[in-house]
């Protein structure tokens, strides 16, 4: 099955209209955990979709169903702000599959400059790959842009919202839970503009000052620094 699971917060329920469809059509399930929303758009009563309510919940919490998952699903966390395309789920799962599934497949994402990572993981010496430019070869990164990527629940990766020791973090502690159990991360190959970019709407998370001694701690348990 193909397991999908959406944080959006209330200033972006605009962008639904334009996310919601293409994702329902390839979702046997599509959870929404709706953050600050007095209701539940129309957009989302479909008998697939199932969605909870919440005051407030970090970018972590797309991960809240993912241990009831059965071994052979694929689970995808996505962003509010992404138009995802109809072939999105078949190509990452391809990607997935072609190398035994025992990866993580995604399509933004980083690789860290690991002189850095003592002290500057994901914030000094970062070469990123954006999900919205093209890509003209698979490439092994340090770090996924969790929501736009695919764990197949076969590899045994595991994962709990207690792992998460700060919020609003997630491709950091994810990419360190990765290092840790040895699964490794690409970003496929694409053309620009596969994903398309939405208005933000309200401040995004990342503006957010980051915990660095928690990072710095995720970091040198997982590289062994």
């Amino acid at each position: 099955m193909r397991i999908f699971c959406m944080n959006t917060i209330a200033c972006r329920e605009p962008n639904l209209v334009h996310i919601i469809p293409n994702v329902v059509e390839q979702a046997d399930i599509l959870y929404i955990n709706l953050i600050g929303y007095d209701h539940v758009p129309d957009v989302l009563v479909n008998h697939n979709v199932i969605v909870r309510r919440f005051d407030s919940l970090g970018s972590e919490g797309r991960f809240l169903y993912y241990n009831d998952i059965n071994p052979n699903d694929y689970y995808f966390p996505i962003d509010d702000d992404i138009v995802y395309p109809k072939d999105y789920a078949e190509k990452l799962i391809y990607e997935i599959q072609r190398r035994d599934n025992k990866v993580v497949s995604c399509v933004h994402g980083s690789i860290q400059d690991m002189q850095y990572a003592k002290t500057e993981f994901f914030k000094t010496g970062l070469k990123i790959k954006r999900f919205s430019s093209r890509l003209n070869n698979d490439l092994r990164i340090t770090i996924p842009g969790v929501g736009t990527s695919c764990f197949y629940k076969g590899t045994g990766f595991k994962i709990s919202m207690d792992d998460f020791i700060a919020s609003n973090i997630t491709d950091v502690h994810v990419a360190c839970f990765l290092e840790e159990q040895q699964i490794p991360v690409y970003a496929i190959k694409r053309d620009c503009n596969w994903l398309q970019e939405l208005p933000k709407h309200c401040r995004e998370i990342w503006s957010e000052p980051k915990p660095r001694n928690k990072i710095n701690y995720l970091v040198e348990r997982a590289f062994r620094l």
